[in-house]
């Protein structure tokens, strides 16, 4: 009956709404993992998704991290999906690890701030997307629903002395998502006033690629429009 659903929805659907089902099984995120003070040196892993399991008597998917330089000492830890959030068990211990429900002016943790919600197409799927600005370093990540964060740069800076930074993400060997997505041209956005009214939102240039120091003179789209600097 699923299979049916889900096949008469893509016929009746050019561009279908993500799910956040991201803890999906055959789901694999690769990253690299880069210091703060030696930023071009770097080691690969990966996290995976592997079957079922219960931790803290909650019902969880079972994720496998595996460093490419050791693969024979893979860790596993437990995590569980709940109204658009990832949260991660660890012993007795729950911690929120992903947040889709961010919005506008929200903090996404110690150093950043939302300063923007659009919406991208991947492989004809419709992702929300969070734009973090951290005003203390000037620098953005993104939070991507299904997919996750693009780097965890400056947001624990002062505890930790590397952060991971997503390459591409897998499901079943087929790639559905890679680093470059994360920049897309958007395809609309939240529809809320404070949008629009936030002077920090992020600018494109006219290809939809992201613009960190806009131009003046210069066509750029910001908040959906475009805009002269």
């Amino acid at each position: 009956m699923n299979k049916v659903f889900l096949f008469l929805s893509i016929a009746l659907f050019a561009i279908l709404p993500c799910q956040s089902q991201t803890l999906s099984d055959g789901r694999v995120w690769n990253f690299v993992q880069r210091m703060y003070e030696h930023d071009n040196i770097e080691k690969a892993y990966t996290v995976s998704v592997s079957g079922d399991t219960i931790a803290n008597g909650q019902q969880c998917k079972k994720l496998v991290k595996v460093y490419q330089e050791d693969p024979d000492h893979p860790t596993t830890f437990a995590a569980f999906e709940k109204d658009a959030k990832i949260y991660g068990v660890f012993g007795e211990e729950t911690k929120l690890l992903l947040d889709f429900t961010l919005r506008v002016g929200d903090k996404a943790n110690e150093f950043g701030t939302v300063s923007s919600v659009d919406y991208i197409d991947i492989n004809n799927v419709r992702h929300k997307r969070i734009t973090i600005f951290y005003d203390k370093y000037n620098y953005y990540s993104y939070l991507v629903d299904g997919i996750g964060w693009s780097s965890t740069k400056y947001s624990a800076y002062e505890v930790t002395s590397y952060y991971d930074v997503l390459v591409s993400v897998s499901e079943n060997g087929k790639c559905i998502f890679k680093d470059s997505d994360f920049s897309k041209h958007p395809t609309g956005i939240d529809n809320k006033p404070e949008i629009e009214k936030k002077d920090d939102a992020p600018w494109y240039d006219l290809s939809g690629r992201r613009v960190l120091v806009p131009q003046k003179g210069r066509v750029y789209i910001k908040g959906n429009k475009k805009v002269i600097q």
